[in-house]
């Protein structure tokens, strides 16, 4: 039996916040319990989403979700090493709550959102643990009701009415992108998902999100990929522990870029067959043109023009892998480079959203 019943109303975990971005800006942190262990500093467990709607009363129906599962909150960024006292230990991640999290620069979500004209759909964040552990929403039937639950809460405690949730984008940093290759499997109402952000998250789950985009229910959709690369990273066997016989020098590969770099395979293969099929769509059409005495030239226009609008069969795949090797990008990818892992979500955050044909 479910955990997380969709008829139930969960309360506020802390005070609804308003006109944190946007004038018209609402925040809810709702108690909904994932069963994934957070605890604050103290060791005092806790239960935290964040519901952020730009403007309740312009919410579609059924509404539109960006569901977001942030990284891991075992380190730090360069804004909270800024703002640590000049003497102590250094601010850190370490069992933040999704309120404070938002608060952080490199992960103002709402921030990023107001730099854009979109309005209508709602952000969805939950608390993940320090390793980025979503608990329950690991399995089909609770996020269902997770999903239901933050609905009624959108209608209770905002001017927003909404029925139901309608598309989904998925979204990820870092150790978030686990949790989202895990929901982009399931059905119900995330067949829905129309869209996938990978923001430096492919470690390992590259294959999923490919699979993901592969799938012809997929078709129209969008998988937006951006990895920082992978390398080499040589280091003792036991890290903490004597070189040594027993403990000798091993090198493991890290980074998002190895797995990212199957999705950018893919990618660019069907880029070069779409390719193809346009070019022998001109090549016959001239031919045809020049057989019948017409015109060669707008023949092959008209159908250039056809053969790029026909539908695609996949997802749309934007992606990049910077600065390591393998590396490269799809050629329809205009988002410049990052300056970095945890600044890559506000150096692209802004344009992914504006470029949206799910978000508006």
């Amino acid at each position: 039996m479910a955990k997380l019943k969709p008829e139930v109303l969960p309360a506020q975990a802390a005070n609804m916040e308003t006109a944190t971005a946007i004038s018209t800006d609402v925040t809810l942190y709702l108690d909904i319990d994932l069963e994934n262990g957070v605890a604050d500093k103290t060791g005092t467990p806790f239960n935290m989403t964040a519901v952020y709607l730009p403007n309740p009363v312009e919410a579609s129906d059924p509404v539109t979700v960006l569901l977001w599962f942030h990284g891991h909150k075992d380190g730090t960024t360069a804004s909270l090493v800024n703002k640590s006292p000049a003497r102590g230990p250094k601010l850190n991640l370490n069992k933040m709550s999704i309120k404070e999290y938002l608060t952080v620069d490199e992960y103002d979500l709402r921030g990023f959102i107001a730099k854009t004209s979109k309005r209508k759909f709602i952000l969805v964040v939950p608390t993940l643990n320090d390793m980025s552990n979503a608990g329950l929403l690991g399995q089909e039937t609770e996020a269902e009701g997770f999903l239901h639950q933050v609905v009624n809460a959108v209608n209770a405690y905002t001017k927003s009415k909404v029925t139901a949730t309608g598309n989904i984008v998925l979204g990820a940093h870092s150790g978030g992108g686990s949790i989202m290759s895990v929901v982009s499997k399931y059905g119900g109402s995330f067949a829905k998902v129309r869209e996938i952000w990978c923001v430096d998250c492919t470690y390992g789950s590259g294959p999923t999100f490919k699979a993901w985009a592969e799938k012809p229910t997929s078709a129209g959709g969008r998988l937006w990929v951006f990895s920082t690369g992978s390398w080499d990273d040589t280091h003792l066997k036991k890290r903490k522990e004597p070189a040594g016989p027993e403990n000798p020098m091993v090198t493991d590969r890290v980074g998002t870029g190895d797995r990212a770099n199957e999705v950018l395979t893919d990618a660019k293969a069907h880029e070069q067959a779409r390719a193809r099929a346009v070019a022998k769509a001109v090549a016959d059409a001239k031919a045809k043109a020049k057989k019948e005495g017409t015109s060669e030239a707008d023949a092959a226009t008209a159908a250039k023009a056809d053969a790029e609008a026909k539908p695609d069969t996949w997802a749309n795949i934007e992606e990049e892998i910077q600065g390591s090797s393998p590396g490269g990008k799809t050629k329809n990818w205009t988002y410049g480079n990052a300056r970095g892992h945890n600044e890559s979500i506000g150096d692209f955050l802004p344009a992914i959203i504006g470029n949206s044909k799910i978000l508006n």
